[in-house]
């Protein structure tokens, strides 16, 4: 799930992974939730690549990770 802003009063709604918008967010999750990203065919190759230790890991690919969040001290 991630946070997307949704009005001038910095009110934050969640969308889930398929890009629907859930509902208003908590301020727990508007604190702890990502903004959703995208990335190029390209990166996430090289990001999958680098992974399975066929290239050098990026500092680019660290927030890509599913646990990005727990690795940098993120998580709750």
């Amino acid at each position: 799930m991630f946070k997307v802003p949704a009005g001038p009063e910095g009110e934050y709604h969640i969308q889930d992974i398929y890009g629907n918008i859930r509902r208003v967010a908590t301020v727990d999750e508007i604190r702890s939730l990502r903004n959703p990203k995208s990335y190029s065919p390209a990166l996430a190759e090289d990001a999958i690549r680098a992974f399975n230790g066929m290239g050098p890991w990026l500092e680019a690919y660290d927030e890509m990770l599913a646990d990005w969040d727990e690795i940098h001290g993120l998580a709750e």
